[in-house]
C-alpha cells in the first residue's frame, strides 16, 4: 500500500518506565496546508527503551505549483538504534536496520533513501540532501518524485546542476538564483541586493555591504532606521525624529531635534518634571508647568499655579493658595454660600440671623452686648442677669440657682435647695413653696406646716395642730401609744383587735359593715338581719322578733308569736312551723295548711281541700246551706237537671232536690234553655204540644232547645 516512512522499522511505545511523561510517544499535529507527525524519543521491539530516536515527517501541500502536488520532508534529530528484535536486532543493533523513503504502492514507483537497510541509517542524522544536516526535503510534482542534484531536471525544477550547492546558479532547491545588481553575486548571498559591490565590503561586518549599510561604521544587521532619515538606528543620534544633518550643537552626541537641551550637554537627558526641557536648562526641573502665573513660584510648589499669588497664603493650609481656594477656611461650604468665608463653620450657624455666621460675628445673638463679655452669648439678654453670679446669664444657665440640680430637674430653680427636699410632692421644692405640707394653709398660718392638716384641728387648743402633736385628742396616751390617735379613749377598747380603738374604728366588730350602718356594731355578722326591725340585728337582739318572748324561751324566735301557739304540740310554734296541722304535709305543699287532712282531698280541684273548702262542690251554695236544704255537698248538681244547686237557689228559685220543681214535666234546667219559667207549670203544656209536631219532621238546620229537649225524650 502507499508510504512515506521517515524511519520504517519496529517502533515500540510501550515501555514508559524511566522516561519523562512526554517520551516514548507520537504526536500529530494538522494545519490548513501542513500535517507534522513527530516520534519523540521513540524506543524499538521488544519493549525497550535503552536506545531512543526522535524523528519528524512533515507535510505540505504545494497546490500553488499543480494542484494535487507536495514536499515531503524527514527531520532527523536523534538515531541511536537501528533494529528492533522483530527483525533480528540485538539491543537495538544489526539483523535487518529500518529503511526511509517512499512508496506509491504499486510495485513500480517508489524511492528509499542509499543508507536504508544498512548501519547508514544512523547517519540520516547528520546527512541531509537539502545540506541542512538531519533534513531530508522531496518534491511530488504531478505524482512523481523530484530529486534534486541528480543533474536531470525534473518536472518541478527550474534547473538542477546535478549539486546541491548554492550562489552558483541553482540553489539546494534546484530554483534559479538571480542576481539583481548584477554584480556577479547571486541575491541569495550578495551583501547588497541592489548596489552593485563584487568585492562585497563589510567593514562593520554586520552582512550589510558599506556601500548599502545605513550605518556602516556600526554593525547594525537588522538595518532599523526608526525615523527613516538615512540614518540607522545605531549611529543616529536622533532615533525617533528625523535629522539627516546629524547637528548636535553641545557635542553631547544627541541631535539638536531630540535634545531636551540643545545648548548645554546632557548626556543623560534628565527631565525630572518631563516637561521636555532637561533639569540642566529647565527653571523649575520637578514642575512640568514651570512657573505659569509668574509669581516667582513654580507650578508644583504654587498653592495656585495659575494665578499669581507671591505670598502664597493659605488660610486652611489646604495646599490651595486663597486666591484660588473657593472654601478658603476650609470648612467645606464654598466662599460664595459661606457666611463666615475666612473663619471655619461648616454648620453655618446664624443665631441672630443677620447673615454673618456665628464663628465670625462679634454679637451672635444681637442684644448690643459683644460676645467677649456677653454671658449668654448666643441668646440675647441685654440686662446680663446672673442669679447665681456664675457667670452664665440666668437665661441661657441651666443651672440658674447653682444647686447643681439642672433647671429641667430642679424643683425649685430660682432658689438653690441642693437637698431637693419636697414634703407634699407637689414638684416644687420646700424652699419655694408657700404652703409646705399641701394641705392648702400657708405656711405662715398653718399650725402644723410640715403636716397636712386642712382642717387645722387643735383637740387641746394649744395653738399646735393635733396633726403634729404627740397626744392629739390628749386622753393622755401619747399617739404612738395610742389606738385612737383623733378620739380621747382612755379604755382603749378594741372590739376586734384590730390595733383600732373601737372610739375611731368605724367598723368595730371588723365584719365588713361600717358601724353607722351597722344593727350589731360591736358584734361580726355575716348579714344585717334585723327580724323585729327595730334596729337592733338578730346577732345582739335578745328578743328578734320583738314578740315580747325572750329568744331562748320563743318557740319562734324569728316570727312574732306572743301567744306561743303550738297547736301539733312539736315544740315548734305554729307561726314557724312548717308542718302547722301537724298532718304530716308541709305547709308549702299542703291544701289545707291548718286543718290536719293527710289525704289532700279536693272535690273540686280547686286547690283547696275538702277539710277546709265550704263549698266543697263549687257550686254557689256553702256545705253547711246544702246540708240544711238537702242537697248534695259533694255533687255541684244534685238533681242532675242542668242547674247547679247554687243556681237553682239564688238564680231561680227552684229546688236543687227536684229535676223538675213546677212538676210541668220538662227538668228546670231545659226549662230555663227554652227560656221558660221552671216554677210555672202552665207554658210545659205549650211547649210539649209543639214539641210533638216537631217530632215528625226532618231534623232542622239549626235545633232548637225545645227540639234538642224531646229529642232527647
Amino acid at each position: 500500500q502507499p508510504m512515506i516512512a521517515p524511519f520504517w522499522g519496529d517502533v515500540d511505545t510501550r515501555n514508559r518506565g524511566g522516561v519523562e511523561t512526554f517520551e516514548n510517544l507520537a504526536y500529530w499535529h494538522v494545519e490548513a496546508g501542513r500535517m507534522v507527525v513527530t516520534w519523540h524519543n521513540v524506543g524499538y521491539y521488544n519493549q525497550k527503551n535503552d536506545k531512543l530516536n526522535r524523528f519528524q515527517l512533515v507535510l505540505m501541500d504545494r497546490s500553488d505549483v499543480v494542484v494535487g502536488d507536495f514536499d515531503v520532508e524527514f527531520r532527523m534529530n536523534r538515531c541511536e538504534w537501528t533494529t528492533g528484535d522483530a527483525s533480528g536486532g540485538t539491543n537495538g543493533l544489526g539483523g535487518t536496520p529500518a529503511q526511509a523513503g517512499f512508496d506509491a504502492g504499486n510495485q513500480r514507483d517508489f524511492y528509499s533513501l542509499p543508507e536504508s537497510r544498512t548501519a547508514e541509517i544512523l547517519q540520516m542524522c547528520v546527512r541531509s540532501n537539502v545540506d541542512d544536516p538531519g533534513v531530508w526535503r522531496f518534491q511530488v510534482r504531478s505524482g512523481n518524485i523530484t530529486i534534486c542534484g541528480n543533474n536531470f531536471r525534473e518536472q518541478g525544477e527550474a534547473c538542477d546542476d546535478g549539486n546541491v550547492d548554492n550562489n552558483d546558479g541553482c540553489d539546494t532547491e534546484c530554483r534559479l538564483e538571480i542576481d539583481t545588481d548584477n554584480d556577479g553575486i547571486y541575491d541569495g548571498f550578495d551583501n547588497c541586493v541592489e548596489t552593485p559591490n563584487p568585492d562585497q565590503a563589510d567593514g562593520d561586518a554586520d552582512g550589510a555591504g558599506d556601500v548599502c549599510d545605513n550605518c556602516p561604521d556600526a554593525a547594525n544587521a537588522d538595518q532599523v532606521d526608526t525615523d527613516a532619515d538615512g540614518e540607522g538606528d545605531v549611529c543616529d543620534n536622533c532615533l525617533t525624529d528625523a535629522n539627516q544633518d546629524q547637528a548636535d550643537t553641545d557635542e553631547d552626541g544627541l541631535g539638536d531635534v531630540c535634545d531636551n537641551c540643545a545648548e548645554v550637554s546632557n548626556v543623560d537627558q534628565a527631565d525630572g518634571d518631563e516637561d521636555g526641557d532637561g533639569d540642566l536648562c529647565d527653571a523649575c526641573p520637578a514642575d512640568p508647568l514651570n512657573d505659569v502665573d509668574a509669581d516667582g513660584f513654580c507650578a508644583a510648589d504654587d498653592n495656585c499655579p495659575e494665578l499669581a499669588n507671591p505670598d502664597q497664603a493659605d488660610l486652611d493650609a489646604d495646599t490651595i493658595g486663597d486666591v484660588c481656594d473657593d472654601d478658603v477656611d476650609g470648612d467645606e461650604v464654598i466662599n460664595d454660600e459661606d457666611n463666615c468665608v475666612t473663619t471655619p463653620n461648616p454648620d453655618q450657624l446664624d443665631t441672630d440671623g443677620d447673615a454673618q455666621g456665628d464663628a465670625c460675628d462679634p454679637d451672635d445673638d444681637d442684644d448690643g452686648i459683644t460676645d467677649d463679655t456677653d454671658n449668654c452669648i448666643l441668646t440675647p439678654n441685654p440686662n446680663q442677669q446672673d442669679l447665681d453670679r456664675d457667670g452664665i446669664g440666668d437665661i441661657c444657665d441651666d443651672d440658674i440657682d447653682g444647686d447643681d440640680i439642672l433647671n429641667d430637674d430642679d424643683n425649685c430653680p430660682m432658689t438653690a435647695n441642693p437637698g431637693q427636699e419636697d414634703l407634699d410632692g407637689d414638684g416644687l421644692g420646700d424652699v419655694c413653696d408657700d404652703d409646705d405640707d399641701g394641705d392648702g394653709i400657708p405656711d405662715g398660718s398653718d399650725n402644723c406646716p410640715g403636716i397636712p392638716n386642712p382642717d387645722q384641728a387643735d383637740g387641746d387648743g394649744d395653738g399646735i395642730g393635733d396633726a403634729c402633736e404627740d397626744d392629739v385628742d390628749g386622753d393622755g396616751i401619747a399617739d404612738d401609744e395610742d389606738n385612737c390617735v383623733l378620739d380621747p379613749n382612755t379604755d382603749q377598747l378594741d372590739t376586734d383587735e384590730d390595733g383600732e380603738g373601737d372610739a375611731c374604728d368605724d367598723d368595730d366588730d371588723n365584719d365588713g359593715y361600717l358601724d353607722d350602718d351597722d344593727n350589731c356594731p360591736t358584734v361580726a355578722q355575716d348579714r344585717l338581719t334585723d327580724s323585729d326591725g327595730d334596729r337592733v340585728g338578730n346577732a345582739c337582739d335578745d328578743d328578734d322578733d320583738g314578740d315580747g318572748i325572750a329568744d331562748v324561751d320563743d318557740n319562734c324566735a324569728l316570727i312574732e308569736n306572743p301567744e306561743q301557739e303550738d297547736r301539733d304540740g312539736d315544740g315548734r310554734g305554729d307561726a314557724c312551723d312548717d308542718d302547722f296541722d301537724g298532718d304530716e304535709v308541709s305547709d308549702g305543699l299542703d291544701n289545707c295548711p291548718e286543718v290536719d287532712n293527710p289525704d289532700q282531698l279536693d272535690t273540686d280541684g280547686d286547690g283547696l281541700g275538702d277539710a277546709c273548702d265550704d263549698d266543697i262542690d263549687d257550686d254557689g251554695l256553702t256545705n253547711d246551706e246544702e246540708r240544711m236544704l238537702g242537697s248534695d255537698p259533694a255533687d255541684p248538681d244534685t238533681d242532675d237537671d242542668g242547674l247547679t244547686d247554687g243556681e237553682e237557689v239564688r238564680d231561680h228559685g227552684t229546688d236543687p232536690t227536684l229535676a223538675d220543681t213546677d212538676g210541668g214535666g220538662v227538668d228546670d234546667g231545659d226549662e230555663v234553655g227554652l227560656g221558660l219559667d221552671p216554677g210555672n207549670s202552665v207554658d210545659d203544656a205549650t211547649q210539649l204540644a209543639a214539641a210533638d209536631e216537631a217530632c215528625a219532621c226532618q231534623t232542622p238546620a239549626r235545633p232548637s232547645a225545645l227540639w234538642r229537649y224531646f229529642a232527647r225524650r
